[in-house]
Formats: structure tokens, C-alpha cells, sequence
């Protein structure tokens, strides 16, 4: 009877996975590579597909905000708080999944550029043909504060 019943419960429960709309995720760009290296594994243990949504904090406010639907949102500290002053997420209990910095990258097969110091970051930036960044990303204001600072 209680083979019986363990039985019905795991075919009862993978029914209701499978009948279920994907999950729904939106996140930052920043977490990406992170969040696809994970949905493999979720699916797989989980038999739920999913959907996601990636795109800058700003972007991601916006549309929450708006209305956007989701199950899960992955963010920085600062959209999730301005979602929460929205009323569209409570920011108790809150998980800090990692932190990340802003990083220089180069076109492939280009000279690497010494970054070490605020000079040789400086001069990597006047060498560069050119420098772009995301204009609503999180790392705007860091990036804006940078290139004040260097002059």
C-alpha cells in the first residue's frame, strides 16, 4: 500500500510538472552566462521548462513595473528595490546569489591593454578606436564616474 501511494503521489506531481506553464524568469544582462550554465540542470530535475527574459536593471524595471509577468526575477539590489516600492515583488526573505564587477573586454585577437593603474586605464581608453557600454545598464553611473575621475 505505501509502494502504492508513493507511486501515485511521483506520477501525480510529475503530471502537474509537466502541465505547467514554463517558469517564468527575467533577469540582467550581468547574470546571463550564469543563469544559462543553470537551466539545463533545473529543467532536467525538475521537468519544467523555461522562459527567460534578459535585459538591463533600468529595462527590467520598466517593464515589471508595466506589468511584465514573471515567476522569478534576477537583479541588482537597487531594481529589486525599486520593483518592491512598486508593490510588485517584497523584498523579505532576500537572496544575495553573488556580486559581480565591471570588467574590460577586448575584440578578439587585439592587444591586450595594461589596466592595472588609473593611468594605463586611461590610456587604454584614448588608444581604444572605440569604447561602449550599456547607456541604462547598472555599471553606467560607476563607468561615467570613472571617466570623470581619469579626466
Amino acid at each position: 500500500m505505501r509502494t502504492l501511494f508513493t507511486l501515485a503521489t511521483v506520477v501525480l506531481t510529475t503530471a502537474l510538472v509537466q502541465g505547467q506553464a514554463p517558469l517564468r524568469v527575467i533577469a540582467s544582462n550581468g547574470v546571463k552566462t550564469f543563469v544559462e550554465a543553470l537551466v539545463p540542470a533545473y529543467e532536467k530535475s525538475s521537468g519544467r521548462k523555461t522562459s527567460i527574459t534578459y535585459g538591463t536593471s533600468t529595462t527590467l524595471v520598466k517593464n515589471i513595473v508595466g506589468g511584465e509577468r514573471f515567476d522569478v526575477v534576477i537583479a541588482t539590489a537597487e531594481a529589486v528595490e525599486q520593483i518592491s516600492k512598486a508593490g510588485k515583488v517584497t523584498t523579505e526573505p532576500v537572496s544575495v546569489l553573488g556580486r559581480s564587477q565591471v570588467g574590460v573586454g577586448v575584440r578578439q585577437g587585439a592587444r591586450k591593454p595594461r589596466v592595472g593603474t588609473a593611468a594605463e586605464m586611461k590610456q587604454a581608453l584614448l588608444d581604444a578606436k572605440g569604447v561602449t557600454y550599456a547607456g541604462n545598464g547598472a555599471s553606467r553611473p560607476g563607468i561615467e564616474a570613472m571617466f570623470a575621475k581619469l579626466g
